[in-house]
């Protein structure tokens, strides 16, 4: 189950991304409006960290639209858990993975 927090400071959002003790890769993106990740899943947790912007986030059984604004969110997604997702608007957004040993 994907589950959401928000947050009024990205170091805030990060931390909530990064606070079990494993390493991580962050990696910073821009999607321009319209532009799609396509449904995919993945073989570790994965934390979308929603910085800037607006989109539509699907998996299996739910839609979600989120805007960050006032507030910063922090999506987590398990691993095995398909997902896609749309940019509304243009989106800044960190991906915060888990990294295999």
């Amino acid at each position: 189950m994907i589950r959401f927090s928000r947050h009024r400071k990205l170091k805030n959002a990060l931390l909530a991304a990064t606070k079990m003790d494993k390493n991580r890769m962050i990696t910073g993106h821009h999607l321009k409006r319209g532009e799609e990740i396509p449904a995919d899943t993945h073989d570790v947790d994965e934390w979308i960290v929603i910085d800037n912007g607006r989109c539509h986030i699907t998996n299996r059984q739910y839609e979600y639209e989120l805007e960050a604004g006032p507030h910063i969110f922090t999506v987590h997604i398990p691993k095995g858990e398909e997902h896609a997702f749309v940019a509304l608007s243009d989106l800044v957004y960190f991906v915060v993975k888990e990294i295999k040993k």
